[in-house]
């Protein structure tokens, strides 16, 4: 007879380790959740973790156990690492709705002159932030939308947040949370022990400290402290790995390429994929797929496809919640090693507004500020080494990246990023996503939107407020 028993952590009031124990039971007795029950609360959890799961290396059992990190006052460095991970689920505070204004910015350097690479950045954010809002105002007048002002001003900010935050450093604090179980918070944890960031070994070591104390039968300290001993055999290869595991540094002369432009983001792609072994039945799903309706995951046997693109660090970050496919973080430093390139759609935007409001002195004037805090920062990041010299990048920073994933990925990330609401550096880079599959299957069904950038005022509505 079958039956169905749907629990959740309040019911159970239970740790993760208790939830752990409770699913780990099923392997060695064919007894119901319930009487399981009753052997977790009289036995406890601790025992059994320490002999199974810590002691003879049974780590499924910590795949069954879940908690929430919340992790605050990191740089995007730091967040993105933790995120890379094609089993992250959490959220961060998104640039794109939020202020930054106020928030700190972390420095490894701490010294005058790095302080005042960060000081110009933020300048040029809060400066210009207030007049690219009053410039988007003058451009799209409440009265050309059928909305309430409440939604107009809504979606006034989130474009002048869009536009601003290419000017946001790197080194910029966020907030984000991390829902994982007890054996993904321990290996990513351990992975980054290795870090080439000091501030991201650090958190790492934190992370597990706290997992350790609240978690005693499931993280061992001495273990720990074995990881990060770069004279043992483990320890030494853990950190001889980790620079090329955590960072993707390309080269434009790995493309036979002097310049990026934003009109022709996709730098290079390869294929695997013979579409002559795809059969008739197999076409015929891709060709009549219904809009809405994901491609099944088995035609991922057929290859996958190679993208390398470039895109402002800002996007990347966006684009980087797809996990289902390689997609490693780049290394952030200028493509041209003796200019600061950013995305130009941040500068365009900034000129743009101020177009609409300001008289031309004061183009004039954003301009030559940008530039000196371009040409600063080059001439600063010489003495710095390149992991560190990433934290003083602003957000519009252009960074060569690559794609790798499969034909049923590649068709999804192409329709739901080339969304109007997607950031519109992001939607240059995904248009093109198009072209690559038409290519490889001329008669694939796609549903993705190609039309230029517009103005819609439904970005005022995707918030999240109390009634």
């Amino acid at each position: 007879m079958t039956n169905i028993t749907v629990l959740d952590n309040a019911e159970l009031k239970m740790t993760a380790e208790d939830v752990a124990m409770l699913q780990a039971l099923y392997s060695r007795s064919g007894d119901s959740v319930t009487g399981h029950l009753e052997k977790v609360k009289n036995t406890g959890s601790g025992n059994f973790m320490k002999s199974y799961y810590v002691g003879y290396g049974h780590r499924s059992i910590g795949d069954c156990g879940t908690t929430t990190i919340f992790i605050e006052g990191v740089s995007s460095l730091a967040a993105k690492a933790i995120q890379d991970n094609k089993l992250y689920r959490g959220q961060e505070t998104s640039s794109r709705y939020v202020s930054f204004e106020n928030q700190p910015i972390f420095d490894p350097i701490k010294t005058e002159d790095s302080k005042q690479i960060i000081v110009q950045w933020m300048m040029l954010y809060k400066m210009y932030l207030p007049r690219v809002i009053e410039g988007l105002k003058a451009k799209h007048p409440l009265a050309s939308y059928d909305t309430t002002e409440t939604i107009w001003l809504n979606t006034i900010s989130a474009k002048a947040f869009d536009i601003c935050r290419g000017f946001l450093p790197v080194g910029m604090t966020t907030q984000l949370s991390w829902h994982t179980d007890l054996r993904q918070a321990s290996d990513k944890c351990f992975k980054l022990l290795n870090h080439p960031l000091k501030e991201i070994r650090d958190l790492a070591f934190e992370i597990l400290t706290q997992l350790t104390i609240k978690y005693p039968s499931s993280f061992d300290e001495k273990r720990i402290n074995n990881h990060i001993d770069h004279y043992s055999i483990k320890g030494r290869y853990a950190f001889e790995i980790a620079a090329k595991e955590n960072y993707l540094d390309l080269n434009l002369r790995d493309f036979g390429q002097q310049i990026v432009t934003e009109e022709a983001p996709i730098l290079k792609w390869t294929d695997n994929i013979d579409v002559e072994e795809l059969n008739l039945n197999e076409i015929n799903i891709l060709r009549s797929r219904p809009k809405g309706m994901e491609l099944p995951k088995y035609l991922e046997k057929y290859g996958t496809v190679n993208i390398k693109y470039s895109l402002d660090w800002g996007s990347f970050r966006d684009i980087q919640r797809h996990r289902d496919c390689t997609n490693q973080i780049p290394l952030v430093k200028s493509v041209n090693p003796n200019f600061l390139q950013m995305n130009n759609w941040y500068i365009a935007g900034v000129e743009d507004a101020l177009g609409n409001t300001f008289d031309e002195i004061e183009v004039e004037r954003f301009q030559g500020q940008l530039e000196r805090a371009q040409l600063n920062t080059m001439s600063f990041i010489n003495d710095v080494n390149i992991y560190d010299a990433q934290y003083f990048y602003p957000f519009g920073t252009q960074v060569l990246c690559e794609l790798n994933l499969s034909i049923p990925e590649l068709v999804y990330i192409y329709e739901l990023r080339s969304s109007q609401m997607v950031h519109p550096t992001l939607r240059n880079v995904v248009k093109h996503f198009k072209d690559i599959l038409r290519n490889l299957i001329p008669t694939i069904a796609l549903y993705g939107d190609s039309r230029d950038d517009e103005f819609s005022v439904k970005r005022g509505t995707q918030t999240i407020k109390e009634k």
